[in-house]
C-alpha cells in the first residue's frame, strides 16, 4: 500500500523480481474519505531486452544478402519479434522484417551496392536500443579458379598459373592463394604458399623430390569484408622434380631366332624423383 500526493499521479513499486507480474488498483481521496478503487490494472517487473550485438551476414548472391543475428538476454519478458532495418548506402534506415526467425533474406537488391543493418528486440516492455550498424556488401562469393598448372623447370622451384573464375560474385578479385599440402595422402591442404594480384604466382620452392596437393583460391570483396575462405580450385598435384635424363648404354644383350634381349644403364640424372619405368 503507498499514498501519493495529489499532483503524483505514478509511483514505482519497489522490491519486485525480475519477470514478476504485479497488480495494483488505485483509488482517490478527499475531505470525505477514500473513494472507489479503478479498475485493476498489472504492471510487469522488466525492461526492453538488451541491446542486440551487430547483425551479421549469412549468404549473399549479386542481388540478395541473407542477415543473421543472435537473441539478446529478454531483460525479465519473452521476447515476442525481432525487427530488422536496413538502409542503402548512407541513406536512412527503414524497417525491413518483424517477427521470431534469427535470419531473413533481403531480395531484390542492387549488385554492387552496400546496404546497412540494425537490428532489435521487442518484449512486453518495449522495443529494445538498436543494435551497432553493419555494413555488407551485395555480391556473392566468386567461383573457383580453373587450368591450375605449374612450370617445371627446377628440382626446387615452381610458378603456379591459373585462369580467373568465370564469375566474380559481383564484386572485384581482390587476390589469390596458393594453398598446398604435403605428400598425397586425404587430408586439409591448409599451407599458405603464396598470396597476391595477377594470374600467376611468384616463384615457390619446396624440397627435391617432394609430391605436392596444391589448390587456388579467389578472393573477391564478399570474401574479404566478411573474413570468409576463397572460393578453391580443384586440387592439383605437383611434383618438386624435372624430367629424367635419358637412358644409356642401349645396346642388344642377347638374340635368338625369334627374340632380341636390348639392355641399357639407367638415367645418371633421375630428375630427383624415383624412375617409375621406361618404353
Amino acid at each position: 500500500v503507498a499514498t501519493n500526493a495529489v499532483n503524483d499521479l505514478d509511483h514505482i513499486v519497489e522490491g519486485c523480481t525480475t519477470g514478476q507480474t504485479v497488480g495494483f488498483r488505485v483509488r482517490a481521496r478527499n475531505a470525505v474519505g477514500w473513494g472507489k478503487y479503478g479498475t485493476e490494472a498489472d504492471s510487469l517487473c522488466a525492461t526492453a531486452p538488451a541491446k542486440m550485438t551487430a547483425p551479421t551476414r549469412s549468404t549473399s548472391t549479386r542481388t540478395s544478402i541473407t542477415i543473421l543475428w543472435t537473441a539478446p538476454s529478454n531483460m525479465g519478458a519473452a521476447i515476442t519479434a525481432f525487427r530488422l532495418y536496413q538502409a542503402v548506402g548512407d541513406g536512412a534506415f527503414y524497417q525491413i522484417y518483424e517477427g521470431m526467425d534469427l535470419s531473413f533474406p533481403s531480395v531484390g537488391l542492387a549488385t554492387g551496392a552496400t546496404y546497412r543493418y540494425q537490428v532489435t528486440g521487442i518484449n512486453e516492455a518495449g522495443e529494445s536500443t538498436r543494435s551497432n550498424t553493419t555494413s555488407m556488401l551485395c555480391a556473392g562469393t566468386p567461383g573457383p579458379p580453373v587450368d591450375i598448372s605449374f612450370t617445371d623447370t627446377s628440382r626446387t622451384d615452381t610458378v603456379v598459373s591459373w585462369t580467373p573464375p568465370a564469375d566474380d560474385g559481383g564484386a572485384d578479385i581482390t587476390r589469390y592463394e596458393v594453398w598446398y599440402r604435403d605428400g598425397l595422402t586425404a587430408g586439409p591442404i591448409d599451407k599458405l604458399a603464396w598470396s597476391g594480384s595477377g594470374t600467376m604466382s611468384d616463384v615457390i620452392t619446396f624440397t627435391t623430390g617432394a609430391a605436392l596437393q596444391i589448390q587456388v583460391a579467389a578472393v573477391n570483396t564478399v570474401v574479404e569484408q566478411h573474413s570468409l575462405p576463397g572460393t578453391r580450385s580443384k586440387t592439383g598435384v605437383y611434383y618438386a622434380a624435372v624430367l629424367s635424363g635419358a637412358p644409356s648404354n642401349t645396346r642388344m644383350a642377347a638374340s635368338t631366332l625369334v627374340s632380341a634381349t636390348l639392355a641399357w644403364a639407367a638415367p645418371e640424372d633421375s630428375g630427383g624423383l624415383p624412375v617409375l619405368g621406361y618404353t
